[in-house]
């Protein structure tokens, strides 16, 4: 397995280690003490601070003639990376205009100096940028290797 393949299974493990709690511990504290004290079970995204263990993947080993990237491992990973950046687009378009579309035809763009969002959901929201984007540049290299993008086997 190549060393990028395990870098992106590693990603996808960290990312689910970090949601799953975070989420089954916001809906345990939302219905015990509602919403005020709720948002500290996102204090499980710290689990994403593993990420930063991902390049010990690339190490090769001393005197090793090996190469760790090839042509076509370049090609996935930029491949991964733009599709990674259009999820991340995708993500932030929901996030920013889904709220104003709804709030803006409920009750009128007349209304709209109004703040929809609170305020201390925006690092939540910049947090979860980081989730969407390294799980969408895992997903896509792993399916990328699977479809042998690069191969020259024709």
């Amino acid at each position: 397995m190549h060393p990028q393949q395990k870098h992106a299974r590693f990603n996808l493990i960290v990312a689910l280690s970090a949601v799953v709690p975070a989420g089954l511990g916001y809906a345990v504290l939302f219905t015990l003490f509602g919403p005020k004290v709720a948002w500290a079970a996102f204090a499980f995204f710290g689990i994403c601070g593993l990420w930063g263990f991902g390049g010990r993947f690339y190490r090769k080993k001393e005197n090793s003639p090996a190469v760790t990237m090839d042509e076509r491992d370049e090609d996935i990973r930029r491949r991964a990376m733009v599709i990674a950046w259009g999820a991340d687009w995708l993500y932030w378009g929901l996030i920013c205009m889904v709220p104003w579309f709804v709030f803006a035809f409920r009750f009128g763009v007349e209304r709209m100096q109004e703040p929809v969002v609170p305020i201390f959901w925006l690092p939540i929201a910049y947090m979860v940028t980081g989730l969407v984007h390294t799980s969408a540049w895992s997903i896509a290299v792993l399916v990328l290797y699977g479809k042998g993008v690069g191969d020259d086997a024709a």
